[in-house]
């Protein structure tokens, strides 16, 4: 498997520190199940959401959770009230100010918080940053949309990582790139393999490995 981007990790330590959920503290909720529907209670014991969904997250991210009812997903609050109405196929959590949902051939779109789409289901995979930007993948070519969903790096590439510090490692027709925000070429790597890591790339050459 090619290790060059492994983002599952960062995406969940960006989702978690998103601008959706800000700095603010939570109190815990805890999961409760009655004949089969899934609710909350607080630390105290106290129901403060009613087991009525045929399934919820474990815990809430922030102010919300995602849901189910007669199988369609969707997001509540911390009420219990839908934020997101149930009629999506599967949903991710808030980033941006959007949401990232699939249908039944897990092809991915976004829709805004109140559960209106914005984009059409073309996305093979979607990876939210902590900017608002989000990684895109179409078939096997990658690139980066901005915070208003419009391309930021066209999706031409065979790999691309996030910015950091202004920079992105992208691989294209073999070769791996140092791209700058405007998609302008700035450095060639002449490496066999480079891989992100939390504050360096992780670079290889003739089977020896640096960072960047």
């Amino acid at each position: 498997m090619d290790r060059f981007l492994h983002l599952s990790a960062l995406f969940i330590i960006l989702t978690l520190y998103s601008p959706a959920y800000g700095a603010k503290s939570y109190p815990p909720r805890f999961p409760i199940y009655e004949n089969g529907r899934a609710g909350f209670i607080d630390k105290s014991g106290t129901v403060v959401i009613k087991p009525r969904f045929d399934w919820t997250d474990e815990y809430f991210r922030g102010p919300y959770c995602r849901a189910s009812l007669k199988k369609k997903m969707g997001i509540i609050d911390r009420s219990g009230k839908w934020v997101i109405q149930p009629r999506f196929f599967s949903i991710g959590y808030p980033s941006g100010g959007y949401v990232t949902v699939s249908d039944k051939k897990y092809k991915s779109a976004f829709v805004s918080m109140k559960g209106v789409r914005l984009t059409p289901y073309i996305y093979d995979r979607i990876e939210p940053f902590l900017r608002g930007e989000c990684l895109v993948v179409k078939g096997d070519k990658y690139g980066i949309l901005n915070s208003s969903l419009k391309p930021l790096i066209p999706i031409v590439y065979d790999h691309l990582t996030p910015f950091r510090d202004g920079l992105a490692v992208a691989k294209r027709r073999g070769s791996f790139l140092l791209i700058n925000r405007k998609n302008q070429q700035v450095k060639l790597l002449p490496y066999d393999r480079v891989q992100p890591m939390e504050q360096h790339f992780k670079v290889v050459l003739n089977k020896k490995e640096g960072l960047l």
